[in-house]
């Protein structure tokens, strides 16, 4: 009886084919994560996780921005409150203007959240063709002192 010795290039092959599909697996992986993670952060308005905020706060505060600085001028402040969640805050309209034909508005929305310091988050929203608005950038900053001095 003869006895087939494997082949070590076999193996070779099938460790090949196994990483390729490992990697294109976790590409795909990638991929759909990222597009979750952006479409959620588009969905709510938001890139990134607001810790301490419920969706209450998010709807407020993106109200606000969105729909009650409609015909206000530029530093224009708004203020909002949820008793539920604790959270208050302002949205300052600190520019506004046209931007590749699109209307924007940058806000500095300022966030007091129970057992965390206060901290700010500046964003620029842009409303897209269908009327939806969209966010083009955001990034959290320290409080800014004025704001800080309005608690």
């Amino acid at each position: 009886m003869r006895t087939q010795t494997p082949d070590p290039a076999d193996d070779s092959k099938a460790a090949s084919t196994d990483s390729v599909r490992n990697s294109v697996m976790l590409a795909c992986l990638g991929a759909w994560l990222l597009f979750v993670t952006e479409a959620g952060a588009q969905m709510i308005g938001w890139d990134a996780a607001l810790p301490g905020l419920d969706q209450t706060d998010m709807d407020m505060i993106q109200h606000l921005g969105r729909v009650e600085m409609d015909g206000k001028p530029t530093g224009t402040v708004l203020e909002w409150s949820n008793p539920r969640s604790g959270a208050a805050g302002t949205v300052t309209l600190v520019n506004q203007g046209t931007l590749r034909g699109m209307e924007c508005r940058d806000l500095r929305q300022h966030f007091v959240v129970p057992n965390q310091a206060p901290w700010d988050l500046e964003s620029r929203i842009c409303r897209q063709d269908d009327g939806s608005w969209k966010i083009m950038n955001q990034q959290r900053r320290p409080p800014d002192p004025e704001s800080s001095s309005q608690e």
